[in-house]
């Protein structure tokens, strides 16, 4: 993998506004390119050989923990309309980060980090107790709009991408 794909991919797929792609982020995703056996990995991922032949809907469902799931609005790989359907089929939280596409918490590590911050403050309530809002606010000129809200104990997944990079919660978005 090559800097100068990094950053055709981080353009086309990764980064809604490449504003946020800086040089140490480049320089961060080349060396993790060039670990050992990581010449695979470019291969595998759009091949979707990483991808587990499993439900991922069904099997976020049988957790024992309530699930949060982090899009980006404007991804591409794996649209909002995915996202959504996997919510609702794993009976997650959806949060939507406006103006991200594949690197919501990247692009917007503040606004992750607020949605991690409020799952792990609602860790002691009940799995399945749901709260019916609709909630907006401009933070940093980012929209953020809570479908649901999951009560529980959360894992957190981020996703814009094929890989479960931890476990679901939140929708965040215009």
């Amino acid at each position: 993998t090559s800097k100068p794909s990094i950053r055709y991919f981080s353009a086309d797929h990764g980064y809604y506004d490449t504003d946020n792609f800086t040089e140490e982020t480049l320089e961060f995703e080349w060396t993790s390119a060039h670990q050992p056996g990581a010449r695979y990995a470019p291969a595998s991922f759009i091949t979707g050989f990483l991808d587990r032949p499993i439900d991922l809907g069904k099997e976020l469902a049988e957790l024992d923990v309530a699930t949060t799931l982090v899009w980006g609005r404007e991804a591409d790989i794996t649209p909002l309309k995915q996202g959504r359907t996997l919510a609702e089929t794993a009976d997650a939280r959806l949060v939507v980060i406006d103006r991200a596409r594949l690197l919501p918490h990247v692009e917007h590590p503040r606004e992750f980090s607020d949605v991690v911050r409020e799952v792990l403050q609602r860790r002691a309530w009940p799995r399945r107790q749901y709260k019916a809002t609709v909630l907006r606010r401009r933070e940093h000129g980012v929209s953020v709009t809570k479908d649901h809200e999951v009560a529980g104990d959360h894992s957190l997944l981020i996703d814009g991408s094929r890989g479960v990079h931890g476990s679901p919660e939140p929708v965040l978005g215009p």
